[in-house]
């Protein structure tokens, strides 16, 4: 039986369109007694209702195209509402960052110290926020309370930044002498911005020696004199 019916079944199929090739009108508008399988219309009948459309499939076409339309509108105001707020809130969250800073005037004069000490005692961030500036209220570092510490510790500060620099000065120079040594070349060929001079890295350089490391390289004239 069932292979009686294949041949049929097999005819049936070509003679049926889906849905969504119906000119953008939905099978649900479609009469009751349209010829159809399921979900699925039937192809010839619906060839001969396109070739002379009825009122109600141009009125069902029309429907359709104004839900899409009215959709896609909906679709642009909530994008287009979304994108309002993410603009409105990094507005607000950038005022209320801009209100929980403090200029260093206004943070020299509740300490009641000079601008200048006050600029260069700024934290870590660069910039003095209201909390930060609170805690320091509640509890004022020694350096805070009076003009004559609070320059000592700008001081302090300045000595500590300028050995960091000439130890990382150091440093380079070292690192320097180090990879002239292990790739027999001249310091004033090594540039300052050479890494760590690791075993891997060394055996990487001599593999594949670097630009400056490269003979007849000439010397890097940004090398400052007093390290070569």
């Amino acid at each position: 039986m069932l292979g009686s019916l294949l041949p049929l079944a097999s005819e049936v199929v070509t003679l049926l369109t889906a849905p969504t090739d119906a000119l953008g009108v939905p099978v649900d508008a479609f009469p009751a007694d349209f010829p159809r399988l399921g979900d699925h219309l039937y192809a010839p009948a619906l060839r001969e209702l396109l070739s002379s459309p009825p009122a109600w499939f141009l009125h069902a076409r029309a429907d359709e195209e104004l839900r899409r339309a009215a959709q896609a509108a909906a679709s642009r105001a909530v994008a287009d509402a979304s994108r309002r707020h993410r603009a409105e809130q990094a507005a607000v969250d950038a005022a209320i960052r801009a209100a929980t800073r403090l200029s260093d005037a206004s943070v020299a004069e509740l300490f009641s110290l000079p601008v200048d000490v006050i600029r260069q005692l700024r934290p870590g961030s660069g910039r003095w926020s209201a909390q930060h500036v609170a805690g320091l209220l509640r509890n004022p570092p020694p350096w805070l309370r009076s003009e004559s510490a609070a320059r000592t510790e700008v001081e302090r500060r300045r000595l500590k930044a300028q050995t960091r620099v000439e130890r990382e000065a150091q440093r380079r120079l070292s690192w320097r002498r180090h990879w002239a040594e292990a790739l027999g070349i001249p310091l004033e060929r090594v540039p300052q911005s050479a890494g760590r001079p690791t075993p891997k890295a060394i055996s990487a350089a001599r593999d594949r020696p670097p630009p400056w490391a490269q003979p007849g390289r000439s010397v890097d004239k940004e090398t400052p004199a007093q390290d070569r």
